[in-house]
């Protein structure tokens, strides 16, 4: 039994390194596995999405970015560059990472109609050897007539425990603006809970246990503007 709980440990461990060789970055913050960045189509219906991608093991990875759209949004990604080279579509070149090293030769070109609906998408950096070796996020994506977002703060934190959830959840936050408040959408962009915050850091329990099991996004909303978006997963 002893052996057999020490190979499950120990299976849990390896799982749980390679999880973490390969991060994501975006001005200059970390991002959690899962996280959601807001991105805002400027004047020319363009966005330029710029992450930084981080190999915390000791060997060179060639790596490959992958991107999948999850909605019916009009919003395409054109191209993703990785160096010199550009490449139409939804995958990118393979790139190397050096051992411990960055690679913030990269970005990733969405064209947004002037009018499309918000849009979100999946970006996976993977290595092209081990392909269990990987990290992803989302990217939600709005048009530039959009007055009710902006790019994620990176300097307002929310985190959800436990994710997933399944009749509550607690949600701590900080460094919020006064009258913000905590919302939950689903993934039309509806939202399906709010809370005022009384203060700039807490943490508070909400009830999920009426919402239908699936995929939300929970963040800060500060006047007009939404913050910190993350995930959330409802059992």
């Amino acid at each position: 039994m002893k052996r057999i709980l020490l190979s499950a440990l120990l299976i849990g461990c390896v799982a749980f390194a390679q999880a973490q060789v390969l991060t994501v970055s975006y001005n200059e913050s970390n991002l959690q596995n899962g996280d959601t960045i807001n991105l805002k189509a400027g004047a020319n219906d363009e966005i330029q999405f710029t992450p930084a991608f981080h190999n915390n093991g000791s060997s060179n990875r060639v790596c490959r970015i992958a991107a999948e759209k999850i909605d019916n949004t009009t919003t395409e990604i054109w191209s993703i560059c990785t160096g010199l080279l550009c490449v139409s579509g939804t995958t990118s070149a393979p790139f190397t990472i050096e051992g411990n090293g960055v690679y913030d030769d990269v970005h990733i070109d969405y064209t947004v109609p002037a009018d499309a609906p918000t849009g979100l998408f999946k970006i996976s950096v993977y290595d092209t050897n081990n392909t269990s070796v990987r990290f992803e996020f989302y990217t939600r994506v709005y048009n530039k007539n959009n007055t009710g977002i902006a790019e994620a703060s990176q300097s307002c934190l929310v985190n959800a425990f436990p994710n997933p959830a399944v009749s509550t959840v607690s949600i701590s936050y900080s460094n919020a603006d006064a009258n913000s408040l905590l919302v939950v959408y689903n993934m039309t962009g509806t939202v399906v809970r709010e809370v005022p915050l009384n203060d700039g850091e807490g943490c508070m329990q909400v009830d999920v246990s009426s919402l239908p099991a699936g995929v939300y996004m929970y963040g800060i909303k500060s006047r007009a503007n939404v913050y910190g978006i993350k995930k959330l997963v409802v059992k």
